[in-house]
């Protein structure tokens, strides 16, 4: 679509469709995927996938189920294209609230969770970015660690393992 661009992270030979309008990952994305203790039998969610970069680096590493759950339509959208670019068949996208994701993927299911939420609190002293798709994905605009934690604690299997990249 305009605006839009297909980069390769050659490591891992993954293609991502990115925009720097709403949202390109970062190192942090990067770092998390590497950091994550996926097997090859390790079913897994990423919670606010963002353009799905985690989880598509991910998706190589298991023949399991991949689960991103992303708030933005249109990021979701962009990890959709992106799954079927790589032609990765163990992964689905859902569109939604991460407060929400028992709801799209059963409780004590899962063995590894991956989020890289935003961080940064908002107050009334705080600036936010002023593109929306920007100030999400940065600003704890829709949730906060709190949630991120307990829907990790609500996914997990006993056992499982929950990956955040956090400041």
């Amino acid at each position: 679509l305009p605006g839009e661009r297909v980069d390769v992270l050659a490591s891992r030979n993954i293609k991502i469709i990115q925009s720097s309008a709403v949202f390109s990952f970062s190192l942090d994305a990067v770092l998390l995927a590497n950091f994550a203790q996926v097997k090859r039998h390790s079913r897994v969610v990423d919670l606010a996938a963002g353009n799905g970069a985690v989880g598509l680096f991910l998706a190589r590493d298991t023949d399991q189920q991949v689960t991103m759950v992303e708030l933005q339509p249109r990021l979701a959208d962009m990890a959709r294209r992106s799954v079927a670019l790589n032609q990765l068949q163990n992964v689905t996208v859902q569109v939604g609230d991460l407060a929400d994701a028992t709801q799209m993927v059963a409780k004590d299911s899962v063995d590894i969770v991956t989020c890289n939420p935003p961080y940064f609190k908002v107050s009334s002293q705080s600036i936010t970015n002023p593109n929306d798709h920007l100030a999400l994905a940065r600003h704890e605009l829709t949730t906060d660690f709190a949630t991120v934690a307990r829907v990790s604690a609500d996914l997990l299997k006993y056992q499982g393992k929950a990956f955040y990249v956090h400041r």
